[in-house]
Parts: C-alpha cells; sequence; structure tokens
C-alpha cells in the first residue's frame, strides 16, 4: 500500500510540474534564475550488519523522495539541492541463541542540502553539503519469544566531485556521476527484551557514489536513470566496527524552469 501510495505521490508532482512550463520559462527569461523539482524512486537494497544475537539479511526498501534545486541569475555556476527520501519494507533475520528465524523491519529518512559549484568549460563540479540520516530497524521472531529496536541518527558533513559529460552533439543524452565523501557523527540507541540497552555515540564516515544517464526530453523536462551506493561506517552497540550499505537503482523525472 505505501509503494502504491508513494508511486502516486511522484506522478502527481510530476504532472503538477509539467502542467506550469510556459509560466516557469518565462520567469527564467525575465530573472535569469532557474529553479529544478526533480521527484525520485530509489529502489535501495540495504543491508545490516549483524548484532550479537541476531543475524540480519538484506531488506529491499523502495525510497521515495526528491530535490529541488535553485541556481541564482547572479551566480549561474552555483546551484543549492535541497533533497529527502523516506521508506520502509521488511525481510528476514535469525535469533541466533535459539535458531528461531523472524521479520525485520526498516524505516529510513534521508535529508541533504548540498551546495554546488560548477566549474566552467570543465563539466567538473565541487559539492559540499549537510545530511541527517535515520534508519530504525526491528527484529522479532516469528514466536514472539524474542524482539529488539535498533535506531542510528546520522549527523553529516560531505564533500565531494561530480561531472556530467554530453554523449550526443545536441547535449540531449549525457553521464554523470558523483563521489561525495561523509564524515560527522552517528548516534545509536539499541534495546531488546532480554534487558540489554545500550545509548553510544561514535564518529561515523562513509561516502555516496552513483553513475548514471540523463535524456533531455524537451529543454525544461529530463529523465535520469542511475546506481546509487551509499556506505557508511562506524560503531554498534557492542563497540564493534558496523557497516551499513544502502544500493540501488534510482529513476528521476526532472523539471527545470
Amino acid at each position: 500500500m505505501r509503494f502504491k501510495q508513494g508511486i502516486c505521490c511522484v506522478v502527481l508532482v510530476s504532472i503538477a510540474c509539467v502542467l506550469c512550463p510556459a509560466v516557469s520559462m518565462a520567469q527564467e527569461e525575465a530573472t535569469g534564475w532557474r529553479f529544478g523539482v526533480i521527484p525520485r524512486l530509489w529502489v535501495s537494497a540495504i543491508t545490516l550488519p549483524d548484532e550479537d544475537n541476531v543475524s540480519n539479511g538484506t531488506v529491499l526498501v523502495p525510497l521515495f523522495g526528491g530535490t529541488v534545486s535553485i541556481s541564482p541569475g547572479f551566480a549561474p555556476n552555483v546551484s543549492l539541492l535541497a533533497s529527502g527520501f523516506y521508506g520502509t519494507g521488511d525481510g528476514d533475520g535469525v535469533f541466533t541463541d535459539t535458531g528461531a528465524d523472524g521479520n525485520l523491519d526498516i524505516k529510513r529518512t534521508d535529508l541533504e542540502v548540498l551546495f554546488r559549484y560548477s566549474f566552467p568549460g570543465t563539466g567538473i563540479n565541487l559539492n559540499v553539503g549537510a545530511r541527517y540520516v535515520e534508519l530504525i530497524s526491528k527484529f522479532k521472531t516469528n514466536s514472539g519469544s524474542f524482539n529488539n529496536r535498533d535506531e542510528t541518527d546520522l549527523w553529516l558533513g560531505e564533500i565531494g566531485l561530480g561531472f556530467v559529460r554530453d554523449i550526443t552533439e545536441d547535449g540531449r543524452h549525457r553521464m554523470f556521476g558523483n563521489l561525495i565523501g561523509s564524515f560527522g557523527n552517528g548516534k545509536n540507541d539499541f534495546k531488546d527484551s532480554q534487558g540489554f540497552k545500550s545509548d553510544d555515540s561514535a564518529l561515523a564516515v562513509g561516502a555516496d557514489v552513483n553513475i548514471g544517464y540523463q535524456w533531455w526530453v524537451t529543454s525544461f523536462a529530463n529523465i535520469g536513470l542511475r546506481y546509487r551506493s551509499f556506505a557508511i561506517l562506524t560503531e554498534n552497540d557492542f563497540d564493534l566496527t558496523k557497516l551499513v550499505s544502502v544500493h540501488g537503482p534510482e529513476v528521476s523525472i526532472g523539471i527545470v524552469f
């Protein structure tokens, strides 16, 4: 049900943007400012590390969201991008103390703000920004004999490089990619039905890597497809290294005016 609702939201936002291109283009000619609205669907596979007594599987989590971008007329090589994603999914896990199978539920929220500077004539851009990620996982055995809840909140600074390259002479078909490094603080809150609790903070480092293709259908609308991988390294509830990875294909519809 949530998957269908997310699809509907993406479609409605896209239609709303397409219905007003004439007004948008007129505004661009008058002011030189450029605005973008980009609905996105990131079909992500989230892999969580095993806990002390739970073996977690990979969970498919469709992440629905989008990006809003602004490029001022007085600084055409500068853009400000604000992005957000949200999604839920469920998968399988095992309570290793008894070998009992269970269910793993995941909820992920991802908010990001980037300042982007495009170096004129190079196709290279510099990205600097900040990111907040909330990841909540809940495990419960099918028999109900054991459960836990693990919440991680990440506050990250980001810096990295990207590129855009035309692959046709008319510039309607492009390749692009980004490599963004992340660093900051990870706060973890864990508890289970056996009475164990922890509330810790630790250094978090990671990277967001993606590469994709973009087709400009018209002068103000494009379709994008990329493969994106986000990985973060911190410590888990037992002071052991914890690597969480989120990766998968992403499709977007961009409207620029």
